[in-house]
């Protein structure tokens, strides 16, 4: 089952990288360790937002699916009451529960996010990226520009 969820969320996240691969070729490639503010008001198109709540070894599985099926819910009907965007994906992989969100102002939604990951008690264990811009390479997890928390020095997990 993990690997078939691994290779569901690999194979999503690539599909909708390819999708979103003509919309913009022309958009800035982000560089170096910018400021969060700095690297969201730069983005000036609809842009895949990934939240990873990255849980425990010791949650069960069907409670991270609960939870991220409860939060992704919430997170969308955010998103589509303030028009700023929409869920397109979610995913239960070892060690990381996945939501993909499509939205157009990152500096908005990224606040709205963190209210209901508070409101869900997984804040502290969710990392938050954006797509870095360079579509020609595809939606992979590794191309994501992690944009919370703000000091997070960790491996962005794409597994």
């Amino acid at each position: 089952m993990c690997n078939y969820m691994r290779v569901s969320l690999i194979s999503l996240i690539i599909i909708v990288g390819l999708g979103s691969c003509n919309q913009n070729s022309k958009t800035p490639q982000h560089r170096g360790q910018d400021t969060l503010n700095k690297s969201i008001s730069s983005v000036n198109r609809q842009v895949i937002l990934f939240v990873q709540w990255q849980y425990p070894n010791s949650t069960d599985g069907l409670k991270a699916l609960d939870v991220r099926q409860n939060t992704e819910a919430l997170i969308n009907q955010s998103l589509k009451a303030a028009a700023l965007g929409q869920w397109i994906a979610g995913d239960l992989g070892p060690g990381g529960a996945n939501m993909l969100f499509e939205v157009n102002n990152a500096e908005k939604v990224l606040s709205l996010i963190i209210e209901i990951l508070k409101e869900q008690l997984i804040q502290n264990e969710s990392v938050i990226a954006i797509d870095n811009g360079v579509p020609e390479r595809g939606a992979i997890p590794s191309n994501f520009k992690v944009i919370y928390p703000k000091t997070y020095r960790g491996v962005f997990n794409d597994r």
